[in-house]
């Protein structure tokens, strides 16, 4: 039993970054940053800087950051790939 429910909240840590990734993907294209800003993703992005992530927790925020700085600036192309 202790073996699904630590295989759920793995799901949920997986669902997290790959959440992230595909925004960062997303933020690259410069025609889906006003879609993503309509979609609220800042306010989605913003409570993953400061929630407890056991694993990767300085690469997960890291790309939170490039993210926030890519929408925020308009820079897509001034940040590398997180």
């Amino acid at each position: 039993m202790a073996r699904v429910c630590r295989g759920v909240f793995e799901q949920y840590q997986f669902a997290r970054v790959n959440f992230v990734q595909e925004v960062a993907t997303m933020a690259t294209k410069p025609d889906l940053i006003d879609v993503m800003h309509e979609e609220g993703v800042i306010h989605q992005l913003h409570p993953l800087l400061s929630d407890n992530v056991r694993r990767d927790v300085c690469f997960f925020s890291f790309c939170v950051c490039c993210l926030l700085f890519r929408m925020v600036w308009g820079h897509a192309h001034a940040v590398t790939d997180c």
